[in-house]
């Protein structure tokens, strides 16, 4: 459903008691819009997210690569291209056999080289390359809200320092940590560790992504249901922006709660409630 920025700004001023708004009252509000449905994203407010599976390509076996003494990166002796065979940032390398390494970046005008992130001391002519690629493409930059072994049903552990603790471990998939193919496309992925160590599918539950609304007729693309968790945290921003009432601002943050109730209410033979 699409509702536009002055639809809900008219709904937010009746819930606050506002007859007419001052200039300063007009930005206030539609900033608590922007921010608060920000903060239902951040939330994991029902109806806010989706879910999809995506997979892991498992390993990769390239052609001949060399890598000169100096050089930050190595180069396919037959030009393949490594981002048509899905190498992505954080991808663990194995040169002639042993040495491992990560993989930084591969650039769209480059893509028969790997960039390593750091020179290297020793040169390697023709040598062999395997690939083990950890990642998986998101649609998105919304938040990553779970992320689950389709086939175990096992969840993973969000944990930003993954890689960096076991870098070059492979086997089970235990945690994830969100990144971005910055240099590359641009697209954002997630990097698991250990390296699965075969092609695996996981399940992906992820917030929208919501751009900034500036003008009276952008429209914010959510569900009916949720406009009222994210009003009342409009409403709680604009308590905590303006006043210095105690109770107002307890209020204003059991309605929030409220909201949230009632959305994991709403469905399922039973319902529960938290307070």
């Amino acid at each position: 459903m699409s509702v536009s920025l002055s639809a809900l700004e008219t709904r937010l001023q009746n819930r606050l008691g506002f007859t007419s708004l001052s200039t300063l009252q007009s930005s206030q509000i539609r900033e608590a819009l922007n921010a608060s449905v920000g903060r239902a994203l951040t939330d994991g407010v029902p109806g806010l997210n989706r879910t999809f599976v995506s997979c892991t390509l498992g390993e990769f076996t390239a052609a001949a690569v060399t890598m000169t003494s100096g050089n930050d990166y190595l180069e396919s002796n037959s030009g393949e291209n490594f981002v048509a065979a899905g190498v992505l940032p954080g991808d663990i390398l194995i040169l002639d056999g042993s040495r491992e390494l990560l993989v930084h970046r591969i650039e769209s005008t480059d893509t028969d080289r790997i960039y390593v992130g750091s020179r290297l001391e020793q040169t390697y002519t023709s040598v062999s390359l395997t690939i083990w690629r950890r990642s998986l493409s998101i649609p998105t930059s919304g938040k990553v809200l779970r992320v689950r072994d389709a086939d175990t049903r096992r969840s993973l552990v969000y944990d930003p320092e993954g890689i960096e603790k076991v870098p070059f471990a492979r086997g089970t998939a235990q945690v994830y940590t969100p990144t971005n193919n910055a240099e590359g496309s641009g697209e954002r992925l997630i990097a698991l560790t250990p390296c699965p160590s075969e092609v695996t599918d996981f399940v992906v539950t992820q917030a929208y992504e919501i751009d900034r609304l500036t003008s009276d007729g952008d429209l914010f693309e959510i569900p009916e249901g949720v406009i009222d968790a994210v009003l009342t945290r409009a409403v709680r921003a604009i308590r905590g922006w303006t006043s210095n009432d105690q109770i107002e601002q307890v209020v204003a943050e059991s309605e929030v709660k409220d909201a949230d109730d009632q959305l994991l209410d709403r469905d399922g033979g039973r319902g529960f409630f938290v307070k």
